[in-house]
């Protein structure tokens, strides 16, 4: 392996460790993330592979892990899939999905008034509570994602800043992603 491209690897790594903290991951969770990332590249040192490819990444989990992709994972190995799973999408997307624990989105006060509006509005609309929850769920993400872009407002979205957040669902289910969108 070239110097060059370990050093892109392993930028790639440390990127995706400064992503984590800047969306407030918590410092454990980034040194577990990275404590795979490192045996990653170490792995790919040893392969003599130039390049970051999401079959890389499967291999390396087959074989250092023992980790199949698309087989339900035993708890011990969740930690070591995601990991790999953040930095693929990262890889390809420049995008990090949002934690799934994170049940509730402070709406950031630059976005408040237009989010509450919105929610009022479908609230008079006779929808079910269950139905207004998922949409102030999904509007509070998308905003909280927004804020941890550095968008103030909506009129600095564009279709790129768009696609960047749908990246963030690669991770859910089908159904959940055709309800937040």
């Amino acid at each position: 392996m070239t110097k060059e491209n370990k050093n892109s690897l392993y930028m790639l790594t440390e990127n995706a460790k400064k992503r984590l903290l800047e969306l407030k991951y918590s410092n454990d969770t980034v040194r577990k993330f990275g404590q795979v990332w490192g045996k990653f590249l170490k792995y790919a040192e040893q392969k003599q592979i130039d390049e970051y490819s999401v079959e890389l990444s499967e291999t390396f989990l087959k074989e250092i892990y023992d980790i199949n992709v698309g087989v339900k994972l035993q708890r011990k190995n969740y930690v070591k899939a995601r990991a790999m799973q953040i930095l693929t999408n990262f890889h390809l997307h420049k995008a990090i999905s949002l934690r799934r624990k994170q049940k509730e989105y402070i709406c950031p006060d630059s976005f408040k008034t237009e989010v509450f509006a919105y929610i009022n509005y479908k609230s008079q609309n006779e929808i079910s509570d269950s139905r207004l929850n998922s949409i102030s769920y999904a509007l509070k993400k998308f905003v909280f994602h927004l804020s941890q872009n550095e968008i103030k407002k909506f009129s600095e979205l564009n279709n790129v800043k768009i696609h960047t957040f749908i990246c963030t669902l690669a991770d859910y289910a089908k159904s959940t992603i055709r309800n937040i969108l």
